[in-house]
């Protein structure tokens, strides 16, 4: 008799256990299958936070045309796109065009006025495009030839778009030269239409052969077209 229940306890002790490990086993399938969907769903918002990520990063890439214009952009750090420009209109950048042509005839003293009253910051346009200039009395920064070329991208620029109309001429001629007497670029223009020409031109014209600061009218320009046509 004793023997009898000893077994069936045995026998149902030993069934239980078994349920136990089946049971252990689903709850190891589930736990599974929960961690594996919590994978996929992270996997997913990684990806998304990665994708938004790239599409600013592409943003930043291009720069703001309010902040390059005009130095201010009422979006502030939480703009799309990128400030990490001077902008044109800084002292640093332009100078004061009343000032140069006569001291008077700027109605803000140099600490007011948003442009700089400094020309001796600025290289001569004689200087970079001949090599030399003979006015003695010149207020312009004069330096050799080979200095100039060391120059940084900063001070290329300042010379450049301070002198943006005369080399928007010069580059239109120096194109021209290539180009149909029928298909001229005309000269003195300041539109959209001249613009489309002077950058479809460029991209047909070997860099190599142009001069450095027509090379950096180039890269404004073709900012301008892209400021032009951005929406």
């Amino acid at each position: 008799m004793m023997s009898g229940v000893k077994k069936k306890d045995f026998q149902g002790k030993k069934k239980g256990r078994k349920r136990s490990a089946e049971a252990k086993e689903r709850h190891r399938k589930r736990y599974q299958e929960i961690l594996e969907r919590r994978s996929k769903i992270s996997k997913q918002v990684q990806d998304s936070i990665e994708n938004k990520s790239g599409i600013a990063r592409l943003q930043k890439k291009l720069i703001c045309k309010y902040f390059y214009r005009t130095g201010s952009c009422i979006h502030g750090q939480d703009c799309n796109f990128s400030h990490e420009c001077i902008p044109l209109n800084s002292k640093n950048i332009k100078l004061c065009q009343f000032f140069i042509k006569s001291p008077s005839e700027c109605k803000y003293s140099a600490e007011e006025c948003r442009y700089s009253h400094e020309p001796k910051l600025f290289l001569c346009r004689l200087n970079v495009i001949n090599g030399s200039c003979e006015n003695r009395s010149c207020p312009f920064n004069h330096l050799p030839m080979n200095e100039i070329e060391k120059c940084d991208e900063t001070e290329k620029l300042k010379f450049c778009y301070n002198n943006k109309h005369f080399l928007t001429n010069l580059l239109i001629n120096k194109l021209n030269q290539t180009r149909d007497p029928d298909d001229q670029i005309p000269t003195g223009a300041n539109g959209k239409h001249q613009l489309d020409q002077i950058v479809a031109a460029v991209q047909k014209t070997s860099r190599d052969s142009l001069p450095w600061y027509l090379n950096f009218m180039t890269v404004i320009l073709e900012r301008d077209f892209e400021m032009a046509n951005c929406t």
